[in-house]
């Protein structure tokens, strides 16, 4: 069931891709259907934690769909590497930049969605936390990769991941974290910064200094994690 909403949905995204506004090359659209079949043979591995609910339900549909949103931008990225700049069209400019700010808010729906209709699990949470950081990720390089601001942007969408394999070299660091509103915080104020850079009306210097600032306090975030695992693995 899980996998047929998967690719159902990865020929509806293919499809408005194909008919809509964006055009896309041949290689954008080979990279994205490409990334989004790794992410969902990557999330069908992981349903067994979404026990005791047989099924995928609403929140992680909605989680699924901005999965896919982040493939697109990934695709985009790869067509403008190939020579294409979809962003030179301030309709398309201004279309990606308002499917990133909805995608953004429907972060916070498939949370309460999943608390509303009790379908919460371990999985839900993984998977919601994965497509944030893959949603940032995808903005960064989208940023880089047009020229809006240079390619140290990059590191806002890899810190996430830095910090996993940081994991593997230092175990103490996959500790587990209590939780902390600032961390929901930071990755909405991250990813908002980003949005406003990508927007078409942001000077050049606004949006260096927008994704600048969003990368100090992801990095500040991240530094205080670190420091109250490294405290706690002393004790």
């Amino acid at each position: 069931m899980v996998g047929t909403e998967i690719a159902a949905l990865g020929v509806l995204a293919i499809s408005l891709c194909a008919i809509g506004n964006i055009r896309i090359g041949q290689g954008g659209l080979l990279l994205g259907s490409a990334i989004y079949l790794v992410m969902g043979a990557l999330i069908i591995k992981g349903l067994g934690q979404h026990f005791p609910h047989s099924h995928f339900g609403l929140a992680n549909a909605i989680t699924l769909v901005r999965t896919a949103f982040s493939s697109f931008l990934f695709a985009l990225s790869a067509d403008m590497l190939a020579g294409n700049d979809p962003l030179s069209d301030p309709f398309v400019h201004w279309l990606i930049t308002g499917l990133a700010a909805a995608s953004l808010i429907f972060d916070g729906v498939d949370g309460w969605i999943a608390r509303h209709l009790q379908t919460e699990s371990r999985f839900g949470a993984q998977f919601d936390m994965h497509a944030d950081a893959f949603f940032v990720l995808s903005l960064a390089v989208l940023l880089s990769i047009s020229g809006l601001v240079g390619v140290w942007v990059m590191l806002s969408g890899l810190m996430f991941y830095i910090f996993q394999l940081a994991g593997q070299f230092w175990p103490w660091l996959t500790g587990s974290l209590p939780p902390r509103w600032r961390r929901k915080f930071v990755c909405v104020l991250q990813a908002s910064l980003l949005i406003a850079a990508l927007a078409p009306v942001t000077p050049a210097w606004a949006a260096q200094l927008a994704c600048l600032v969003g990368l100090a306090a992801l990095t500040w975030s991240f530094a205080i994690d670190a420091l109250w695992l490294a405290k706690r693995a002393d004790q």
